[in-house]
C-alpha cells in the first residue's frame, strides 16, 4: 500500500518497487490534481511548468498501480478520465475521508485545557491545525485579518499548530499578529484535544481545496467548527 500526497513522490518508490518484487501495489490518493492551488500559466512561471510536470506524472503513477483508492466520487470521477485509457473503473474504489470521536481521546473542560495551556478564560481562541505552507490553506488571508480581528475583538488570540514554526515564511507575520499570534509546533494527540477544547472557533482551509480535509471532520467531532 503507498500512500500518495502531491506535495512528495514516495509514492512511486511503492509502484516501482511493486513492478520489481512482482507484487501488488495498492495506491491510496488523499488528492491529487492541484489545478486549483497550483499556479497559473499567466502568473505562475516555472512553478506552473513544475505543476503540470507533477499532474503528468501522478497521471502515470495512477495508471501504473493496480488499484487504487480515492476519498471521493469526484476524485474517482476525475482519475477515470485523465489516467491511461485502459485503468478499469473497478481498479478505483473509494473510502470517504473520517473520523473516530474515540481517537480523540478524553477531552478536558474548556476551563481546564486553557489553564493548562495558559490561555486566558476571557481570550477568544481562533485556532488552525494543519501545515503552514500551502495555497490551498491560506493562511496569508488568515494572518492580513488578524488587525482587524482585533481591532472588533480585542481579546482575540490565533493560534496555529502541526507545524514547524522554522518554516513559517508568511511575511509580516509577527507585527500584524504580535500579541495576538502564537505558532506551535507539532503536537501529540493529547495536545490536540486540548486545544481544540480550549477553543472558541477552529480554522478550515482558506483557500481552494478539495475533497473535505481531514481537519474539518476532526473539528466537527470536537464542536469546534
Amino acid at each position: 500500500l503507498a500512500q500518495y500526497h502531491p506535495h512528495h513522490f514516495v509514492a512511486a518508490c511503492g509502484v516501482l518497487l511493486s513492478k520489481l518484487l512482482q507484487v501488488p501495489c495498492i495506491l491510496r490518493i488523499e488528492d491529487i490534481w492541484r489545478e486549483g492551488v497550483a499556479p497559473s500559466r499567466r502568473t505562475g512561471g516555472v512553478g506552473w511548468v513544475l505543476a503540470r510536470l507533477a499532474n503528468y506524472l501522478n497521471e502515470q503513477l495512477a495508471s501504473n498501480a493496480d488499484a487504487v483508492i480515492v476519498v471521493c466520487s469526484e476524485w474517482r470521477d476525475a482519475l477515470l478520465l485523465k489516467s491511461h485509457p485502459r485503468f478499469a473503473p473497478e481498479r478505483v474504489l473509494v473510502t470517504p475521508n473520517g473520523h473516530d470521536p474515540e481517537s480523540i481521546g478524553s477531552q478536558p473542560s474548556r476551563d481546564e485545557a486553557r489553564a493548562a495551556l495558559g490561555v486566558d478564560h476571557q481570550q477568544k481562541l481562533i485556532l488552525f491545525l494543519g501545515r503552514y505552507s500551502g495555497r490551498e490553506y491560506g493562511l496569508e488571508s488568515l494572518i492580513a485579518s488578524i488587525p482587524k480581528v482585533v481591532e472588533k475583538v480585542p481579546e482575540a488570540l490565533f493560534v496555529l499548530a502541526g507545524d514547524d514554526p522554522a518554516r513559517f515564511t508568511i511575511k509580516q507575520a509577527d507585527s500584524l499578529g504580535r500579541g495576538h499570534l502564537r505558532l506551535l509546533g507539532p503536537l501529540t494527540r493529547n495536545q490536540v484535544a486540548s486545544w481544540l477544547a480550549a477553543a472558541d472557533m477552529s480554522i478550515g482551509p482558506l483557500g481552494p481545496t478539495q475533497p473535505v480535509p481531514l481537519k474539518i471532520k476532526e473539528y466537527l467531532v470536537a464542536g469546534d467548527l
